[in-house]
């Protein structure tokens, strides 16, 4: 799944809904064509995010 901002454009790798958290993976490329990726740890109560765990994480290689 791709999605885009002002930021770049996120391709979402890891979506992983188990009770009541979801667990997001997404690879994020830069304006500049620089990527990264993260993980995002969110909890969810009555439909409304309470609660997010930001992983930061790290480059991509071009070559990847």
């Amino acid at each position: 799944m791709l999605a885009r901002s002002r930021a770049g454009s996120f391709n979402f790798l890891r979506l992983i809904e188990h009770d009541d958290e979801v667990v997001v993976t997404y690879e994020m490329t830069k304006p500049n064509g620089e990527k990264g990726r993260n993980t995002e740890i969110l909890r969810v109560k009555d439909n409304k995010i309470i609660s997010v765990e930001v992983c930061f994480g790290w480059d991509v290689l071009a070559d990847h």
